[in-house]
Order: structure tokens, then sequence, then C-alpha cells
């Protein structure tokens, strides 16, 4: 990363198995990663950031589904955010009815920390390893 250069931030609104995968994928990269367990969580970190994320990633097993906090990601673009909803557990009809909600891509829970981190660079336009 030069010097001046803009960290990019990533939203993790996960728990369990999902977060620590996310955590280990990204934990020597040039990314500040802002975690909450709980959609609630993730909502009121959103609402004192003064900046804006880049990735967002939402479990969408959460507690009360994590519907919300898609609608508060989208309302408050205002700059391209790449938005990634992963799940075990909907059907087909669900995860379109998610991905109008704004969603970018859908990938299953069981990715590894390599996968994550591949799609993290993906969805940041990175071909190249951000890992130290």
């Amino acid at each position: 990363m030069r010097d001046g250069e803009k960290v990019p931030i990533v939203l993790v609104a996960a728990k369990g198995d999902v977060l620590d995968n996310i955590r280990d994928a990204l934990a020597h990269s040039n990314l500040a990663v802002l975690s909450e367990q709980t959609k609630d969580g993730a909502i009121a970190l959103l609402e004192r950031l003064t900046c804006e994320i880049d990735i967002a990633i939402i479990e969408v097993e959460l507690p009360d589904f994590a519907s919300d906090l898609i609608r508060q990601l989208t309302w408050r673009r205002q700059k391209p955010l790449k938005i990634i909803a992963t799940t075990s557990l909907y059907p087909e009809p669900v995860l379109a009815r998610v991905k109008k909600l704004g969603v970018d891509v859908v990938v299953p829970k069981a990715i590894s920390p390599d996968g994550w981190r591949q799609m993290v660079e993906r969805a940041l336009g990175k071909t190249e390893n951000t890992s130290a």
C-alpha cells in the first residue's frame, strides 16, 4: 500500500465459524476489518462510522435476518460498495429476494479462509495477493 492510499474497510456481520474464517483470511491483509456478531450491532457500528466501507459480508442467518442491515448499507452508498451475503439454509427464491435488496453475490458459508481472501480481493478488484 502506498503512502496516503486509503485502507479498504470491510464490515463483517457474522458469527461462529463464518466470522472466524473471515478473520483468519484477512488477518495479514492491508484491510481494516470491522466485525459485529448481530444485525443490530452492525447497524449501530454503521451509524457511528465517519468513513465509507468498501465491502460488507453479511451472514443471512443472523437473528431477525439481515435485511435491515442490507437496506442500511444500500441507503448509505455514496460510492460503490460490494455486499456479499453468506448462507447455508435458504432456497433459491429467498436468495433471489436477498439479491433484490442490493446484495452483489450470495455464497455458501462453508468457504475456507483462503476462499474468503480471494473473494474479498475479487470484490476489491485486486488480483494480487494482499497478504503480508
